[in-house]
């Protein structure tokens, strides 16, 4: 017969291997990376409502709550994700290596980079190899025009090795 409270009783048991990774402590290494790519609180975050696009000092005090979140603008950080996406980013890649699923591993809206940086440092921690591709567009997207449609717009397409 079966114990415990009747919440346990109607959960199916998981073995380990069925259980989604949801959050794996980060290494030294990868914790350093964190807050690299986030930015430092000592660097404030950027100014809101400049009439110019440039984050230039004095910067606005740092706000932990807006930075966790990624809803500010670091001036010297890698990525705008915020550390909560940061480390979802990292635990979606921790469950494909986990489950041994193949594939690249693509970012849309690359900004400066921080979260292929982190999954570049990721797999250099943990000996995998994936491809990683980045895109971003160097102006508008959308639209559906002939040219947008069968890729003739390659005015600002870049590939990097």
């Amino acid at each position: 017969m079966e114990t415990g409270t009747p919440e346990s009783r109607s959960r199916p048991i998981k073995e380990e291997k069925d259980i989604c990774l949801l959050y794996e402590p980060p290494s030294p290494y990868l914790d350093l990376m964190t807050k690299a790519l986030v930015g430092s609180p000592r660097a404030g975050r950027c100014s809101v409502g400049r009439k110019s696009k440039a984050c230039l000092p004095p910067h606005d005090p740092y706000n932990s709550f807006l930075r966790r979140f990624g809803d500010d603008w670091p001036p010297y950080g890698y990525t705008m994700i915020g550390i909560e996406r940061l480390q979802s980013f990292m635990s979606a890649i921790n469950e494909v290596n986990r489950n041994h699923v193949l594939g690249a591993i693509m970012e849309f809206g690359v900004w400066r980079g921080g979260a292929m940086i982190m999954a570049a440092a990721m797999q250099k921690e943990r000996g995998t190899n994936r491809d990683l591709y980045l895109f971003d567009a160097f102006g508008p997207v959308g639209g559906n025009s002939y040219d947008t449609l069968h890729g003739l717009g390659r005015r600002n397409t870049y590939v990097w090795r």
